[in-house]
C-alpha cells in the first residue's frame, strides 16, 4: 500500500488553500479589449483559462501552474504548457489573444546580445585607455616613470 510523504500532504493541503483562496475571491471581472492577464491559450489562440493576479501573488508558481491546468484539459490542446502573458482582444464575444511573454522572450534575447556586446566594447576600450595612458608616463623609450 502506498503511504502518502509528509511532503505530499504539505502540498495537498496548499492546494486547498488555493481552491478556497479562489472561492473566497469570487468570480473574475469581464476581460475588456487590450486588458493583460496571466493564462493559458489554446491552439487557436483563445483564452482558455486566467489566473487572478492575488492568487499569483500569494501562491507559488508550481502550485498555480498545476492548478491552472486541470486534470480534465488536454495537453495538445494548449499552445504551451505553462502560464502565458496575454492581451484580450474581444470582437462578438469571442476572446482572442495575442501572446506577450514570447515577444518578451525575444526581446530580452535580443537585449542581452546587444548589452554583452557593448560590455565586451568598453572593456576593450578601457583596456586601450590604461595602455594608453601607461605608455605616456612612461615615455619614449624609458622602462619607469619619471617620477621615480
Amino acid at each position: 500500500m502506498n503511504e502518502i510523504d509528509e511532503d505530499d500532504f504539505d502540498y495537498l493541503e496548499e492546494f486547498e488553500e488555493l481552491i478556497d483562496f479562489e472561492e473566497m475571491l469570487g468570480d473574475l471581472p469581464e476581460c475588456q479589449t487590450g486588458q493583460y492577464v496571466l493564462g493559458t491559450v489554446r491552439m487557436d489562440l483563445l483564452l482558455d483559462n486566467r489566473v487572478d493576479l492575488r492568487i499569483f501573488f500569494r501562491f507559488e508558481y508550481a502550485l498555480v501552474e498545476e492548478w491552472t491546468f486541470t486534470p480534465y484539459y488536454l495537453p495538445d490542446i494548449h499552445f504551451s504548457d505553462r502560464l502565458e502573458i496575454i492581451q484580450v482582444i474581444v470582437k462578438d464575444d469571442v476572446y482572442t489573444s495575442v501572446i506577450k511573454t514570447y515577444w518578451l522572450r525575444v526581446f530580452q534575447r535580443a537585449w542581452r546580445r546587444l548589452y554583452q556586446e557593448r560590455q565586451r566594447w568598453l572593456q576593450t576600450v578601457r583596456k586601450n585607455i590604461v595602455s594608453f595612458v601607461t605608455q605616456r608616463s612612461l615615455g619614449p623609450g624609458l622602462l619607469y616613470p619619471t617620477y621615480m
